[in-house]
């Protein structure tokens, strides 16, 4: 009868399946990885691609900026800015030579204080209006202002002889017919030098 030896190390081949078990489940977890990682999108020889990049032809053209600002001189600015406050204060006196009359219509101001306000204060204050307006000067490189500067210049006279021949009229021996006429001609005048700068400011 024969007999079977036992291995007296039944364990000793376990570790080298361990080990033979771990390689091949290496190699197929990697080799997973490499195919799951292989871009899917890309076009080996560039079709359907698009280059937008021009190409470059050698020169190049700069911008052009184009401005649509309009460059005022500063002296005609400055001119502008001198006639309408010169046209503001000539509706400030007008409005008081106004009220001068009509307090005088209205009985409320006595005829020598009327004449005296007017005679002394109103009528002075008017020619150093006028002189003002004849000292500024359009710039002569403005043909517009220019002759602008010489149409005020025309009405300042007229707005200073309407005022005279207010006084004129408040010292007549008419019924008011004369005053009346005068205030008419200092109305004309005013509003006449009102749309002259109106017009050039707009």
């Amino acid at each position: 009868m024969t007999t079977t030896k036992a291995d007296p190390k039944p364990g000793r081949w376990i570790l080298p399946l361990v080990i033979i078990g771990m390689v091949i489940f290496t190699y197929v977890f990697v080799g997973n990885i490499r195919d799951n990682t292989q871009p899917t999108d890309i076009d080996p020889i560039g079709i359907g691609s698009t280059d937008t990049t021009q190409p470059d032809t050698g020169s190049s053209i700069p911008p052009t900026t184009q401005s649509t600002g309009v460059v005022v001189d500063a002296e005609s600015i400055a001119y502008l800015e001198r006639i309408t406050e010169l046209d503001a204060n000539l509706t400030a006196l007008y409005t008081t030579m106004l009220q001068t009359n009509d307090d005088f219509d209205a009985r409320t101001v006595a005829y020598a204080a009327a004449r005296d306000n007017i005679r002394d204060t109103i009528n002075p204050s008017f020619v150093s209006w006028a002189a003002d307006v004849k000292a500024t000067v359009a710039p002569e490189s403005d043909v517009e202002l220019t002759a602008l500067s010489t149409e005020l210049a025309g009405r300042a006279d007229s707005v200073v002889q309407a005022t005279i021949d207010i006084l004129a009229g408040l010292q007549s021996s008419d019924t008011g017919e004369a005053r009346a006429a005068a205030l008419a001609d200092l109305k004309s005048q005013v509003e006449g030098f009102n749309a002259a700068v109106a017009a050039a400011n707009g």
